[in-house]
């Protein structure tokens, strides 16, 4: 970015040059482009006055831009000169150029934006922050990413929030884009949790109960669970907290301790008294008591939401080897099978994983040969895109079991899949 007031002046001219060409291309006067950008006639001929003393606004320059039809941004280039008063920056002016420059994802005009802001004052880093924080707070993670990294790197102060809160930051980013960026966010961000402000550690904890969860890793599901509880001690976290306690115990067969601490959890709030409901069938159902299967499916049913139910209650038809009344119930809520694979959500695949995979088994048990191997691979797919290793070594041994029966569109589905999961 410019240094001296001579080229702050070039530039702040330039830009009224370009508004000024745009103008007389249309053969608009300034009262045309008032009326065309909303903006006050009065207003706009300080703004565009020759001596630059007076900044534009963003606002004012996008609603130009937009009265132009131009593309969003199309003046941006030209706008350094805008942040600058007396050969310093000025923070609020660069704070929100930066977000908007973020927001469009130009990457050179950001990258320029912070090499000044760093290059007249580390302090300048907070700027960096705040508009980090305000893309992450709007779920604008892409656009926010560069931003903390910048923070990571050039943060001085190892102990401080805003250093742990953006390993937080860039942990809830990658956690869903593979396992390999995932884990290696999380490694670094475990030494930070300390330092974190109570709302973004709470928070923290609960995404680490999750990755996890997605892996089936249960004894760390419940080590951190633990922590959890311990930090939250109330209120919805707490809850949280119980709830993937009393998950990973009946995941692991000990399925008295998850009924008490479901019990537990029910009292937190009258949400967690309704998830309490289903979670005891749920319980009840793996622990082989197969007599639940009807109540389940009737609360489910009357809170629409069967699909969250279809897997559990495969395996335990599975398990019973009651085929045929698994068939029956499968094409009985085939709607909610179909709801379950067209859900976005990230936090849906770990179940869309399980119902891919027990499903596959219950096609392979059937007969069903050609649609049990498309079943299987989406579950390869999935157990590999979550990290969860076990259930990608049980898909594989599946699939191979068939492979002879496989068609060469699904053969090179598979390798392609193999493929990718080395990084190959």
């Amino acid at each position: 970015m410019v240094q001296c007031e001579e080229e702050l002046h070039a530039i702040k001219h330039e830009l009224r040059q370009a508004i000024q060409r745009q103008m007389w291309q249309r053969g608009w006067k300034k009262t045309d482009l008032a009326q065309a950008a909303n903006l006050y006639p009065s207003d706009l001929s300080n703004f565009m006055n020759g001596s630059g003393t007076r900044t534009f606004p963003l606002d004012a320059l996008d609603a130009i831009t937009e009265a132009f039809g131009l593309p969003p941004g199309h003046f941006y280039p030209l706008y350094f000169g805008e942040c600058y008063s007396k050969g310093k920056l000025v923070r609020h002016r660069c704070e929100e150029f930066l977000y908007r420059c973020a927001l469009l994802q130009f990457t050179p005009f950001v990258e320029r934006i912070i090499a000044a802001l760093l290059a007249e004052s580390k302090s300048h880093l907070q700027t960096v922050y705040t508009v980090a924080k305000r893309l992450f707070d709007e779920r604008k993670t892409e656009e926010a990413l560069p931003l903390i990294e910048t923070v990571i790197e050039h943060e001085a102060n190892r102990f401080s929030q805003r250093l742990s809160s953006c390993y937080f930051y860039r942990f809830f980013i990658v956690r869903n884009k593979g396992m390999e960026q995932g884990y290696h966010a999380l490694v670094q961000m475990l030494e930070y949790l300390v330092y974190m402000p109570l709302d973004i550690q709470l928070e923290a904890y609960l995404r680490i109960i999750t990755f996890y969860f997605a892996q089936e890793d249960w004894k760390l599901v419940l080590e951190y669970a633990k922590r959890l509880e311990e930090v939250a001690q109330e209120g919805t976290y707490y809850g949280e907290a119980l709830l993937y306690q009393s998950i990973a115990l009946s995941e692991t067969g000990r399925f008295e301790e998850a009924l008490q601490l479901t019990d537990r959890y029910a009292g937190v709030s009258d949400y967690f008294a309704d998830l309490a409901v289903g979670n005891r069938l749920f319980i009840h159902i793996k622990a082989g008591k197969t007599q639940y299967i009807d109540d389940l499916i009737a609360h489910l049913e009357a809170n629409d939401m069967m699909y969250l139910g279809l897997p559990i209650i495969l395996v335990a038809y599975l398990k019973a080897g009651q085929l045929s009344e698994a068939r029956h119930f499968l094409d009985r809520f085939r709607h909610a099978a179909e709801q379950l694979k067209n859900e976005t959500n990230p936090h849906f695949a770990k179940l869309l994983l399980d119902f891919s995979y027990h499903h596959a088994s219950l096609l392979f048990a059937t007969g069903q040969i050609a649609h049990a191997v498309d079943e299987i691979l989406e579950a390869i797919r999935l157990a590999d895109k979550l990290g969860n290793m076990e259930r990608f070594k049980d898909s594989l041994r599946l699939f191979w079991q068939y492979h002879e029966h496989t068609s060469p569109d699904q053969k090179a589905k598979f390798y392609s899949l193999l493929r990718r999961s080395d990084g190959s």
